[in-house]
């Protein structure tokens, strides 16, 4: 009993240990932006997803990035191929390796979240995602080119932007029995970040992607590569049977190959349509980055 309370006398953040999955928003009110990451799989639980690592942004009500959820209708996999369920790893915001996803069962061990982090200013995670990528007890359902895979996620609650930073470190170890894979030299492992959209983006020279959806926007900015390769995809641009196309998302993909240890560096600013635009900076030295995001307004950012 007693009087309601206010929303925004509960806290901005909320993280649940057993599922790895946090929830963080910049405020209460109705324009809030609001970030959602999966580090892990619930167990004891039929019909969970291959999506540890994945991320989800929606801004005064309206989706700018969200996972494609379905059960068993065809969508487009990895380059133009028809098929796959709803639990493979290519409809969620995550990673591949030589275009495949986490271990389809399994999996060598869970994911590990490393570090958490939560304040007025920014709330921070980093996951080990490595572990759910190899499957040694099951060779056929394993993904051979994934060594090392570390996703760090720092939402900045005053630019409502969210920087996602991943190390992924490639081989070609591939296991007797398992399913046909090509054996590949490490550098030339393709790696590719994964983010969906109910709306389709558009690509803005050679490292921006926007997405409006209603009156609200997400701009995408590559940083590292500073040339990456992107691919839009309609997941639903096929013709054939086993199909509902209330299910179908835009997939943004972006690449890089060329080097064994690569790194993604995506910096993803919600906003009101039209409203300015951050500028991103981004240095480096043999043992580091530094990104600086300054709004004209609001904040300057440096991440180190």
């Amino acid at each position: 009993g007693g009087a309601a309370l206010t929303l925004n006398t509960l806290p901005l953040d909320c993280y649940a240990p057993g599922l790895k999955y946090l929830c963080a928003k910049n405020s209460w009110n109705t324009n809030a932006t609001q970030l959602q990451v999966q580090m892990g799989e619930p167990t004891g639980a039929g019909h969970h997803h291959l999506d540890d690592g994945n991320f989800q942004i929606i801004r005064n009500g309206r989706w700018l990035t969200k996972e494609t959820t379905f059960y068993s209708e065809h969508m487009l996999l990895y380059n133009g191929v028809v098929g796959g369920s709803g639990r493979e790893t290519i409809y969620h915001n995550g990673l591949l390796f030589g275009g495949i996803g986490l271990a389809a069962s399994s999996h060598d061990g869970p994911s590990v979240v490393q570090r958490l982090e939560s304040n007025n200013n920014y709330t921070y995670v980093a996951v080990d995602l490595s572990q759910p990528y190899r499957a040694h007890a099951s060779p056929r359902d394993d993904n051979p080119y994934a060594k090392s895979a570390v996703r760090e996620v720092i939402f900045i609650k005053p630019l409502e932007t969210t920087l996602i930073f991943d190390r992924l470190e490639s081989q070609s170890d591939i296991l007797s029995g398992g399913a046909t894979h090509p054996a590949l030299l490490p550098a030339n492992v393709t790696k590719t970040f994964l983010m969906h959209s109910e709306t389709l983006p558009t690509i803005i020279g050679s490292n921006i992607v926007t997405e409006i959806n209603g009156n609200q926007e997400l701009d995408l900015t590559t940083l590292e590569p500073s040339n990456p390769t992107y691919r839009i995809v309609d997941e639903g641009n096929f013709t054939g049977a086993n199909s509902n196309p209330n299910h179908y998302k835009y997939r943004l993909e972006a690449e890089t190959s060329g080097n064994a240890q690569s790194y993604f560096i995506n910096v993803l600013q919600a906003k009101d349509v039209g409203a300015a635009n951050l500028k991103t900076q981004i240095g480096q030295d043999a043992t580091s980055f530094t990104i600086t995001l300054t709004h004209p307004t609001l904040a300057t950012a440096m991440i180190l």
